[in-house]
């Protein structure tokens, strides 16, 4: 059974659901629902509620988590089917409890893109979660724990740090696949170059990744074989002249070259081969695939 709460060096049980509510009473949590993920990409005319309803909860900052969580629990969900890759309780509460918390320190530093962070900005975000894992959560949970939760979250430390990872990695490829298919339903040009560019960025950063981790672990094996086909479109589709947002002519032919290793990789792969759609045919929106991800609100149970 997933586990639904962790006990703190107190004995007393915490559940994922009050960390949640803890965090929504604290004065951070304003700074945090406040965030438009992936604002690099929004035109200044979008606000964040618009940018929301076009792809989804996880691009709210305070929503997100819960969406990671989500994802969390879906990983742990299909590894209990699984035998090849055996998960224990406390390591399955030690991911529930990272995914839960683990853009906490965002609230103080705001949210900056996967492929744009630097060393400064993540030095300062293990600063700022360690300080509020004490002080949102009461001082619940020793240095032990807290050192724990910050190398599962920062710095990747062992499997649990790669599956945390490949977590991250898979909720961005559903916001990718989210504006992929958002750019066929949206009148403005600059809203449809938006969604373009960043379903290009995405898929240039994580889709090599993810198929290198598919077979050691199921779960992202079954999420790739479940979206091949948007997939298999975006790489078909995808129009030349988007490189032109990334300004300079040297940064362009990068993330042209980026591009285009990570379409031959999954055109090399199992799920690409013989799948390939057109542009003008309708494929299944990405969310209908491991659906229970949509939800937002935590769940008690199961």
């Amino acid at each position: 059974m997933i586990p639904n709460s962790i006990r703190g060096h107190d004995g007393r049980e915490m559940t994922f659901a009050q960390m949640d509510d803890a965090l929504s009473r604290s004065r951070y949590h304003k700074s945090l629902a406040a965030i438009s993920r992936y604002d690099r990409y929004k035109p200044k005319e979008v606000d964040g509620r618009q940018w929301e309803h076009w792809l989804g909860a996880d691009v709210n900052g305070a929503k997100h988590l819960r969406v990671t969580y989500g994802l969390a629990r879906a990983f742990l969900k299909k590894i209990e089917k699984n035998p090849a890759v055996p998960m224990s309780n406390d390591e399955g509460r030690m991911l529930l409890f990272a995914s839960m918390v683990h853009d906490w320190g965002e609230a103080v530093v705001g949210d900056v893109s996967y492929d744009l962070k630097t060393e400064s900005v993540e030095k300062r975000e293990v600063a700022e979660l360690r300080k509020m894992l004490r002080l949102v959560l009461d001082a619940r949970f020793d240095n032990q724990v807290i050192d724990e939760i910050l190398g599962i979250v920062h710095f990747k430390k062992g499997r649990l740090g790669e599956i945390f990872n490949l977590i991250e990695r898979v909720g961005y490829m559903r916001t990718g696949l989210n504006a992929w298919e958002s750019r066929r339903d949206v009148q403005s040009p600059s809203l449809g170059n938006a969604f373009r560019w960043l379903t290009c960025n995405v898929a240039s950063n994580q889709v090599p990744k993810l198929l290198d981790s598919s077979i050691k672990y199921p779960p992202i094996g079954h999420y790739l074989s479940n979206v091949r086909h948007q997939i298999s479109d975006v790489f078909a589709n995808m129009p030349a002249d988007i490189f032109h947002n990334y300004g300079e002519k040297a940064d362009r032919a990068a993330q042209e070259e980026k591009f285009s290793v990570a379409k031959d990789t999954w055109g090399a792969s199992g799920y690409a081969r013989n799948r390939s759609t057109r542009d003008s045919g309708k494929v299944k929106p990405p969310n209908r695939h491991w659906p229970w991800l949509k939800r937002t609100r935590l769940q008690s149970g199961k």
